[in-house]
């Protein structure tokens, strides 16, 4: 679905919920690739939070493979996703040096200025998750919500919550 909406100027938002959807696979996909493009297309729609976090992410993940080893890896901004912690590394970087640069020079730009909101979090809703996340962490519902099939964002009933 991505790559069928990806020259459609007027689905972005489409594609930037895709690329985020697909975070919830980098077990199985190529992880530091599937966090550049998330924080790729939320950085182009305007969404600098989860472009921030997704990006910073990033870097850890191609410090790790680096490293060659994920236990210095940090989830704390991840903690109310749905996105696996236990990644697949590649053997080597996935994304250009210069697109890696240019990503490492937009957080740090990011990190210090601070009349930008972008580095307060990812942004959750009534359920106390990620707004991407399937799951609920309300008490009041612990639901799992059906995935888009076009987006893999959640379906969300606005009575399972207040």
């Amino acid at each position: 679905m991505k790559a069928a909406l990806i020259d459609i100027p007027s689905a972005i938002e489409l594609v930037t919920n895709i690329c985020i959807s697909l975070l919830r696979y980098t077990d199985v996909i190529i992880s530091d690739k599937a966090y550049y493009d998330a924080g790729y297309y939320c950085q182009q729609t305007n969404r600098d939070s989860e472009a921030f976090i997704f990006w910073n992410h990033y870097l850890d993940i191609c410090d790790a493979i680096e490293d060659n080893n994920t236990d210095n890896l940090e989830h704390t901004d991840l903690i109310h996703t749905d996105f696996p912690q236990d990644i697949t590394l590649p053997t080597r970087l996935s994304i250009s040096s210069e697109q890696h640069e240019q990503v490492k020079n937009w957080v740090l730009a990011v990190s210090v200025d601070r009349n930008r909101n972008a580095t307060k979090g990812l942004p959750t809703d009534g359920r106390k998750v990620y707004i991407g996340s399937l799951f609920s962490l309300n008490e009041e519902t612990t639901d799992t919500c059906t995935p888009c099939i076009v987006t893999g964002w959640p379906i969300i009933n606005p009575e399972s919550f207040s």
